[in-house]
Parts: C-alpha cells; sequence; structure tokens
C-alpha cells in the first residue's frame, strides 16, 4: 500500500496535494451505500455492462469512471468528479473528510431526484483495490466482467490511453493480474463474475442472472438498442459498439487480428488464466 501512495506522489504535480492525497488513502469512514462496483480488465465490456445496469429504473450511474480509488491525484483540476460543477466539487473537498466520504457525499448530490437508487460505479483499474472498496463499503455489491485477454488486447492496443497495450507481453501479464484480483480478493456471495462472450451472445439470460444477483427484475429498457445508444460514448470510436444492438461480432478477433508468433506468446504469460476462464 504504502510503496504504490509514494508512486503515485511523484506523478503529481501540485506539491500542495501529496499529504492530503496520503491522508485521504487511509480513510476511517464505512459507507453504507449500496453502490455497484463494475470492474474488470482494460477493454473487457465494463462500459456496456454500466450503460445496460444504469437504465434500470433502481440504478443509475455516469457517463465515465470516477477513478476515485486508484492512483490518480484526487484533487487535479481537470477532474470533473461525477460531472459535478467545479464549485459543488471544491465544497465537498472542504466539507469531506477522506475519500469514501467524498464519495458518499458526490453520490448525495447526483441521488437528489432519486435517492432510492444505487449507485453503478465502473472504473476497471479499481479491480486491484476490491479488498479496500469491500471494507469500506459493506453494503456494495460487485460485478466482475472477464473477456478472453486476446480480444482485449485486440480491443487495446491502438489506445494510447492504456499504456499497458503498447506491449503484448505487458498486456498478457496486466490482463492476468486483472482477472486474478477477484478471486484472490474472495468476497465470496458479494461479487458475481459474467463473461463478456456470454454476455454479448445470451444478453437476455445473463442480464437476468445478474439482476436476480442485484435483487432486481430486468426492465425492457435495459437491452433497448435505442435506449444504450444514447450514451454521449457512444459517439467515441472507442464505444461505437454502443450505438448497436449488443451482438457478438467483435468476440475471437484474436483469430484474424494476432499473428501465430502473438497468439503463442500470450498464451505462454496468460495460459493458467486463460484456462481457468475456458479460453483454451
Amino acid at each position: 500500500m504504502f510503496s504504490s501512495i509514494l508512486a503515485a506522489i511523484k506523478s503529481y504535480q501540485n506539491p500542495r496535494h501529496w499529504v492530503k492525497n496520503v491522508t485521504w488513502r487511509f480513510p476511517r469512514t464505512v459507507s453504507q451505500k449500496r453502490v455497484v462496483f463494475v470492474v474488470g480488465a482494460p477493454r473487457s465490456g465494463t462500459t456496456l455492462l454500466q450503460r445496460v445496469l444504469s437504465l434500470h429504473p433502481d440504478l443509475f450511474s455516469i457517463e465515465g469512471e470516477t477513478g476515485l480509488f486508484t492512483k490518480q491525484n484526487i484533487f487535479a483540476p481537470e477532474r470533473q468528479h461525477f460531472g459535478l460543477p467545479t464549485d459543488v466539487i471544491q465544497q465537498l473537498f472542504l466539507e469531506s473528510k477522506d475519500v469514501v466520504d467524498f464519495f458518499d457525499r458526490g453520490l448525495d448530490h447526483l441521488a437528489e431526484d432519486n435517492p432510492a437508487a444505487r449507485f453503478v460505479e465502473k472504473t476497471p483499474q479499481h479491480v486491484f483495490q476490491l479488498a479496500t472498496l469491500s471494507k469500506r463499503f459493506p453494503q456494495a455489491s460487485f460485478i466482475h466482467i472477464v473477456r478472453d485477454g486476446r480480444d482485449c488486447y485486440c480491443s487495446a492496443r491502438k489506445m494510447a490511453e492504456i499504456p499497458q497495450a503498447q506491449s503484448i507481453t505487458k498486456f498478457a501479464e496486466y490482463w492476468s493480474r486483472c482477472v486474478q484480483s477477484p478471486i484472490q480478493a474472495n468476497l465470496g456471495a458479494r461479487i458475481r463474475h459474467v463473461k463478456y462472450e456470454s454476455l454479448v451472445s445470451q444478453p437476455e439470460q445473463e442480464l437476468g442472472n445478474l439482476m436476480t444477483f442485484l435483487g432486481l427484475t430486468v426492465d425492457p429498457k435495459q437491452l433497448d438498442a435505442a435506449e444504450i445508444g444514447q450514451d454521449q460514448r457512444a459517439s467515441v470510436d472507442a464505444f461505437k459498439k454502443l450505438n448497436q444492438p449488443i451482438n457478438d461480432a467483435s468476440t475471437q478477433r484474436w483469430q484474424t487480428e494476432l499473428t501465430n508468433d502473438e497468439n503463442k506468446l500470450f498464451i505462454a504469460l496468460a495460459k493458467s488464466d486463460l484456462k481457468e476462464f475456458n479460453y483454451l
């Protein structure tokens, strides 16, 4: 924990943020929010899943990620937490005791019109923070979506914002860490694992299973392509599939996009995890 904080501090441009970032990352607040945390490796379908879940009337989300429990500088001025106005964010900073308290207060602002709804939080990197999240959010539920790492790599390797994908070696190792972390967290009945391939090939069945896990029933809007496509991210090339009915066209893309040598290398680095999720 301490070494990761030191690494994060080095990336902060404003030294005045250092101490507060460190203290906020040792929160004492215990939230009673029934948050649904969606986690997974990059390009594993977390955005699609977030969008589908958020269309239920008893759930809500933002069109993006909070990233609050990652190593990023919480107080960086360019971070528009929860999409709230800057003055509101600054006031929340003053009122909050730590990152969990800030998170709760931000959700209270978002949920003013529907306080009974549960927030769906999607930040893929939170897959490495499950121990902290489960402790500080005892009423939370967790959904881990996993996709064939080779397909994740095919989707990620041209995206500059995913630095691990600049190397197939680094990405294969990173993907293995991502899929193993939820297993090692040992969250028992509080976590549901879903495969991207099953979600896009059998959306009604898989969504039904997920909603049962959350104690809810499927709402027709959740699988309505027109509703899904209203997400503003659908206009960005990386998320263009939000404009389409859910389909499995992007599964097994590694078969045509990876060379034999690339496929062999990925398997050599992540074989046990590919086998564990029946990708081999």
